[in-house]
């Protein structure tokens, strides 16, 4: 990490919807019952337990329908933001805005599969990573933490305990 990175503060940008269609899991829920909306709140409560994991702040964007770009408060949380864009604009541009804009302020990670998306972040200095890798990543969170619980528990357990 350079120095100047260093100096920012750590941000996972997420493209909501990209998301969405490229886990399995995610999938599924836009197939059952909840649709959209249910595949949304899964999609939330994981980028949530991931930030608060990992010590981030995450900041998701979905295609909206308002008439200009909105912060959900409904939906967010300290560390944690949903925005939707406004009507006639994507989440796309709203990502590309946000990290021209932003860039000296936030050390970001980008997470979408959209190309057009990558290459524009890039070129602003932004790091990229695709959602499955993404995925990846958020279950290695999990993983860790899970682990730091079990230590915990031990610590925790009195000495004639023999389970």
């Amino acid at each position: 990490m350079s120095a100047e990175s260093a100096e920012r503060l750590p941000l996972f940008l997420v493209d909501g919807h990209n998301v969405i269609h490229a886990w399995p899991e995610l999938r599924v829920q836009l197939r059952q019952g909840g649709g959209e909306a249910a595949a949304r709140s899964v999609l939330a409560g994981i980028l949530r337990g991931f930030g608060d994991n990992r010590n981030v702040s995450v900041a998701v964007v979905f295609d909206g329908r308002g008439a200009r770009t909105e912060l959900s408060t409904a939906e967010s949380s300290p560390g944690f933001q949903v925005f939707y864009s406004a009507a006639g604009d994507t989440a796309d541009a709203v990502i590309e805005r946000f990290v021209r804009s932003s860039a000296e302020h936030y050390a970001m990670t980008i997470v979408t599969g959209d190309s057009g998306i990558r290459a524009a972040v890039l070129h602003e200095g932004a790091d990229w990573i695709s959602p499955l890798q993404f995925s990846d990543l958020v279950e290695a969170e999990k993983a860790l933490l899970a682990e730091r619980l079990r230590r915990r528990r031990r610590r925790r357990r009195p000495a004639n305990d023999c389970r």
